[in-house]
């Protein structure tokens, strides 16, 4: 990307993140513990284990507390707190292209009493040490990278022997161009939903028909915003050895609750069904290849052949 786009996203993200618009209103799909829940089951088998624990269970306790970790695009830092809350890295970096969210991961690290060395990168372009890290996580960053070949090539360059990629990621439509069949059923689902479902978080105003963002407005506000997002997978499974790929929707459930999942009280029971019930469609839809998932969590290994280690 060049100079303008590298500054216009950062300070996007940086506002962005230090805003109380993005989680804890019950605006995100995922502020719903049954969501959590679908999530957590289509990940890791079980309601009560998120991906990271799953990854931690099943692929870090060999060697707990002595792996060398990279986080790319962290975010404020919630991700890597909770794996070293956990003890699972001996040394743990983390990068994000914000100044402001990389300002209050340290904050939060320092509060909680972690060690995590932070800094301020373009993943687009970063230079990665080779043979360094034994993990390295892309919790919901790659969907912003353009240069995916090149970054990939670099964290298969800089993965140790039998090193591993953690990948939670959005692989949908690039830029959100999502398909008219997905629009469609989204659409009549909203519809199906009384006016007490349908009432926005943000400003009380019903939920209007969803219509997707046009190419030209992803690109005014957010144009790293999914911008290759649909390439993903392809990718990934070119660069590495992929030791398990697990799809957990969202192709519905993202946009549809975008705004209206904090009116869904999981502890009232007719909240509850309604809301299964529209999970549980998603589902089914998936698993009838109606509609495909836009939500993927993926384990892959260093590949010799992409890579410069042993060939």
């Amino acid at each position: 990307m060049n100079e303008f786009d590298h500054k216009k996203i950062s300070e996007f993200w940086g506002s962005k993140e230090n805003t109380s618009e993005r989680y804890g209103r019950g605006f995100h799909w995922v502020e719903s513990n049954l969501v959590i829940e679908m999530i957590n089951k289509n990940t890791s088998g079980d309601k009560k284990i998120d991906m990271f624990g799953y990854f931690i269970n099943n692929y870090l306790s060999e060697k707990r507390g002595q792996y060398t970790g990279l986080s790319l695009g962290c975010g404020t830092g919630a991700g890597e707190r909770r794996l070293q809350a956990e003890k699972v890295f001996n040394d743990l970096e983390a990068v994000d292209i914000s100044e402001e969210a990389i300002s209050q991961a340290r904050e939060s690290a320092k509060k909680e009493k972690l060690n995590i060395q932070y800094r301020v990168d373009d993943i687009n372009n970063i230079k990665l040490e080779k043979n360094k890290y034994d993990v390295i996580i892309a919790n919901s960053s790659l969907h912003h990278i353009e240069n995916l070949e090149y970054i990939f090539s670099e964290i298969n360059n800089s993965l140790k022997d039998g090193g591993l990629l953690f990948v939670n990621e959005y692989v949908g439509p690039s830029q959100f161009q999502y398909t008219e069949k997905q629009v469609a059923i989204l659409n009549e689902i909203l519809d199906i939903l009384t006016p007490v479902y349908r009432k926005s978080v943000t400003d009380g105003n019903l939920k209007p028909k969803f219509i997707p963002p046009t190419v030209k407005f992803m690109n005014e506000t957010d144009p790293s915003e999914a911008v290759r997002s649909a390439d993903i997978i392809e990718l990934l499974e070119s660069n590495f050895d992929v030791v398990e790929k697990k799809f957990f929707g969202g192709t519905l459930l993202h946009m549809l609750l975008q705004d209206i999942v904090g009116n869904f009280d999981t502890n009232n029971p007719k909240d509850a069904i309604v809301l299964n019930l529209i999970i549980y469609l998603e589902d089914i839809l998936i698993r009838e290849r109606v509609i495909q998932s836009d939500f993927v969590f993926m384990i892959l290994k260093k590949n010799f052949l992409k890579g410069t280690g042993k060939n």
